[in-house]
């Protein structure tokens, strides 16, 4: 990552403090960073570099299911970041996490406001290639310091749902959770940005994260009994996901698993 300085704050002499006014929960989440350069008659010496999500933290529930080859919402991660048509929602599209270096990598989200969710539970459908396990952190007013809500949870090579309560993280003003996961093979690519060989692959889709009694308590059994069926009116399936109908815009006809009925939503 490559930092150009946007404007310049302040210059300061005989003093160690500069404070930064402005709101840090007000419109979309980004990342801002601030620069300190010293200097002395000696020359200038090495940056110090921080930065902070920015933005108004997302409201429950947020759904994520990465249609049109698209981010939906803000997302921090140091892996490679590609499209795979092998979705598990029927909308031919999930994230593919990659990394060029062996080691470890992650996948966070941003600012979520699940403080006054009474059952706030994390969802999501993973498989891999390569990747036979990963943790899922947590952390609270900022993407450090994260703890590790679950470790070790299986990956296979085909979709699994993974459903994690979120209930440790309501005790701040926000939180974020991230997945992360060890990249025994990297991937290498030519100049173009192209994949020449390819290595580990996690793929991870139909993230929610709702406030639902019945997730927190019943895992991942209880999401399964109430699995949606998404379709177009012309009968084509747009996605699965559990309960949940947020971010849907149109005419659909649903069918909930077992039970056969069919409502339309507008």
């Amino acid at each position: 990552m490559e930092l150009t300085y946007d404007q310049q704050l302040a210059s300061l002499t005989d003093n160690d403090t500069f404070n930064v006014v402005g709101s840090t929960v007000e419109g979309e989440q980004h990342w801002t960073y601030w620069v300190v350069e010293p200097e002395s008659a000696a020359g200038t010496g090495d940056n110090s570099v921080t930065g902070l999500v920015m933005g108004a933290p997302y409201q429950l529930p947020v759904t994520e299911g990465f249609a049109d080859n698209a981010l939906h919402y803000f997302w921090d991660s140091d892996a490679e970041l590609l499209v795979s048509s092998d979705s598990s929602d029927g909308d031919g599209s999930a994230l593919a996490l990659l990394s060029r270096y062996e080691g470890e990598s992650y996948f966070i989200s941003g600012k979520l406001d699940v403080k006054d969710a009474d059952y706030p539970v994390l969802l999501f459908d993973v498989k891999g290639l390569g990747i036979t396990q990963l943790n899922i952190t947590g952390s609270i007013d900022g993407p450090v310091d994260e703890t590790i809500l679950q470790s070790g949870v299986p990956v296979t090579k085909e979709y699994t749902t993974v459903c994690i309560p979120l209930t440790a993280l309501k005790n701040g003003r926000y939180a974020h959770v991230g997945f992360t996961a060890e990249f025994v093979n990297p991937t290498e690519f030519d100049w173009f940005g192209e994949v020449e060989t390819l290595g580990d692959v996690l793929l991870v889709d139909n993230v929610r994260i709702v406030d639902d009694q019945e997730l927190a308590i019943g895992g991942v059994e209880a999401a399964s009994q109430s699995l949606l069926d998404v379709y177009t009116t012309d009968g084509k399936l747009v996605r699965r996901q559990a309960k949940s109908l947020a971010g849907l815009r149109g005419t659909f006809v649903v069918r909930q698993e077992g039970k056969g009925k069919t409502i339309v939503v507008r």
